[in-house]
């Protein structure tokens, strides 16, 4: 029998909530002390994306360009839906790499599940500046890339496949990531797979909306006023508050800039904030 929609999500589900991850945010101390002040706040949890009942397999993301702009812009709504610190300027640089990092069960982390993958800068260079950050040169990307359809194609399946499953998209500046790969599906003028991303995007998880990185910071006494709204942290901070100690993150922290320890770092952080928010929300409400 043919599986549908309904039964793949079913079974994601299942597997989401089959065991407990193997990153546990409860083995680092910090978090432990954080649960008090946690607790006050976790009204603002319930009902968010971020929370404990949500029971999505997660799909981390990550994307490298060819250039970028200095600097944080003022925060705005993106065209997904999410908090956005770019301005249009910022999407319009080429991709030059893209990783994912599908989280199919609450296990043992398997290679399997990671993916990256170069694009042949066709048509374009990428600037010193980001090689610096990233490592990729336009040289070494036109020997080991591939075609940016075909790179697309393959991370678009992959999308569409866990969000028809119940999945749920996940990364720490989503309007970003999310908007090149929109420009980049415009350039190829892949319409189908376009459309199908408004609705993966929209309905993903940013890490670093304000209510979340607000809340998770106030967890960990960092406070704020009313004027500092625009207070965020990087992927790196915010991890670093669960898994200070933790060699794995360690490691991935080491390919830091490379789209596919990024993608696996973003899962990390949900699962870490869905701890977090399973501590501060009492056994009684609902799931």
């Amino acid at each position: 029998m043919e599986s549908t929609p309904q039964s793949k999500r079913k079974s994601f589900e299942l597997a989401a909530c089959s065991r407990p991850h193997t990153h546990n945010c409860n083995q680092n101390a910090k978090s432990v002390r954080a649960d008090t002040q946690f607790r006050s706040s976790a009204s603002t949890f319930r009902g968010s994306r971020v929370q404990t009942g949500y029971r999505e397999v997660p799909q981390g993301f990550d994307i490298e360009t060819n250039d970028f702009l200095d600097g944080r812009k003022p925060h705005c709504v993106g065209r997904f839906g999410h908090g956005c610190w770019c301005h249009h300027d910022d999407l319009q640089f080429r991709l030059v790499q893209l990783g994912w990092f599908t989280c199919f069960a609450d296990s043992e982390i398997d290679a399997k599940a990671r993916k990256e993958r170069l694009v042949i800068p066709n048509g374009y260079d990428i600037s010193e500046k980001a090689t610096k950050k990233h490592g990729i040169t336009t040289e070494h990307a036109a020997i080991r890339g591939l075609s940016l359809p075909q790179v697309l194609e393959e991370f678009m399946s992959a999308a569409w496949s866990v969000h028809e499953a119940g999945g749920i998209l996940v990364s720490h500046h989503l309007e970003f990531d999310s908007g090149v790969i929109d420009e980049e599906l415009k350039r190829c003028h892949l319409e189908t797979w376009r459309t199908r991303w408004q609705t993966v995007a929209s309905h993903g998880i940013c890490t670093l909306d304000l209510d979340t990185q607000e809340r998770l910071q106030s967890a960990f006494g960092k406070a704020h006023t009313a004027s500092e709204k625009t207070l965020v942290m990087s992927l790196k901070d915010s991890i670093g508050l669960f898994y200070a100690n933790d060699a794995n993150v360690r490691s991935l922290l080491q390919k830091a800039h490379t789209a596919a320890a990024d993608a696996e770092l973003h899962v990390m952080l949900l699962h870490a904030l869905r701890g977090l928010a399973k501590r501060a929300i009492p056994s009684s409400a609902p799931s």
